[in-house]
């Protein structure tokens, strides 16, 4: 028995969240009853759906409330909660993990955390991470969003940093989606004195298809999105890690090219520029209508784990421009309508998009989705995977 260990909600959307929900309709989908991913989803479903359904609307109505109780309420006692929460949880499927041979992680505190229940030494600990960076590099810009002191930020940062050391270098196997996602971490291993070149296992990410859920017509319509031009789009998390600064740099230098016009989708820290060539939907449930009705999409990673949003957008089979850092570099030796830019360099990101190279139409970036991405061979790729461990 091999357990999937995830102390979160299995959903569609990025990160572990969106990658085990990806998993979990391959594995359904194939039948494969020897690998559980066991989450707290039920919990969150049941115990909590008040509280959730409250946070969700009430607080995203009144922000400076959610600011306030961040601010009140000390992490640490947010953490012991948690910690407790997830103890229940663990121990409610002891039998379950006590059976399995393998237990496979998807964040390092989930790893910590289940260290403390369970002695590490009774299985074969496997471990993917899915930020683009080791997680404590990323701990302080998360604490410093939510209006907490430098000081705190930082000893937030060392904790967290702990917690990454410690299960890096306790897990028997790290598992990437390509050799590429790998380097981005290559520091981190070399400065605390981690072994992993022997530990490195790979499995390609998976998704489904996305499916618009309006025409293009209807879309355009909707948002006010010209019809006699080239769309260019972004979505995703705005931040710098994922460069939706870059995407709006391309925007304002073109903002007198009239034959282009940009399009963002998404939440995070950096505000969309406001200008006659630029339109920010914000959040949205419904990213596949916007991906469709674009001419290109623009993923401008300055640092990538393997990012969802490029297989999801080989679906609709759209024109990309990436940037040749982490899980992208997957992508440089395909012949497919994927094209890669400098993070460094602004221009070279619209040199492409004025190519006339960029717009050729053919099935491309759909066929290779159908050949490696697809989501019905997800839980085959993760059961060769073990295999291979277990040999």
């Amino acid at each position: 028995m091999i357990s999937i260990i995830f102390n979160g909600k299995l959903e569609p959307k990025g990160g572990p969240s969106g990658y085990l929900f990806n998993l979990k309709e391959s594995l359904e989908l194939n039948n494969i009853k020897n690998i559980k991913i066991i989450s707290n989803e039920e919990i969150n479903k049941n115990k909590n759906y008040k509280y959730n359904h409250f946070k969700k609307y009430f607080l995203k109505i009144f922000p400076f409330i959610k600011k306030l109780i961040l601010l009140i309420i000390p992490n640490f006692f947010i953490e012991k909660i948690k910690f407790f929460l997830f103890r229940k949880f663990l121990i409610r499927n002891k039998d379950l993990i006590n059976s399995s041979q393998i237990i496979h992680f998807h964040t390092t505190k989930d790893m910590y955390y289940f260290s403390k229940i369970f002695n590490l030494r009774d299985f074969i600990v496997v471990l993917t991470s899915h930020s683009p960076e080791p997680t404590y590099m990323e701990i302080f810009d998360v604490f410093k969003s939510r209006g907490y002191s430098s000081k705190y930020c930082i000893r937030q940062q060392n904790i967290q940093r702990a917690i990454d050391i410690f299960s890096f270098r306790n897990s028997n196997y790290l598992v990437y989606p390509c050799q590429g996602a790998v380097n981005p971490y290559k520091i981190f291993f070399e400065e605390f004195n981690i072994e992993y070149k022997n530990k490195l296992k790979y499995v390609l990410t998976a998704s489904k298809p996305l499916i618009p859920k309006v025409t293009i017509d209807e879309y355009k319509k909707k948002y006010s999105i010209p019809v006699n031009k080239k769309i260019v789009c972004y979505v995703g998390r705005k931040n710098s890690i994922k460069g939706f600064d870059i995407f709006c740099n391309i925007a304002i230098k073109m903002l007198n090219n009239d034959d282009y016009f940009f399009v963002s989708a998404g939440i995070g820290e950096i505000s969309a520029p406001f200008q006659k060539n630029f339109f920010d939907i914000g959040w949205t449930d419904d990213p596949a209508s916007l991906i469709n009705i674009s001419d290109v999409v623009i993923v401008p990673n300055r640092d990538t784990y393997f990012d969802l949003g490029i297989i999801q957008t080989l679906s609709l089979n759209k024109p990309i421009i990436t940037t040749d850092t982490g899980g992208n570099s997957w992508f440089k030796d395909k012949d497919i309508n994927l094209f890669f830019a400098s993070s460094t360099d602004i221009n070279d990101f619209i040199r492409i998009l004025e190519s006339n190279i960029l717009f050729i139409e053919n099935k491309k970036n759909y066929e290779i989705y159908n050949n490696y991405f697809m989501n019905n061979d997800f839980a085959l790729n993760y059961l060769n995977l073990y295999s291979d461990i277990k040999l």
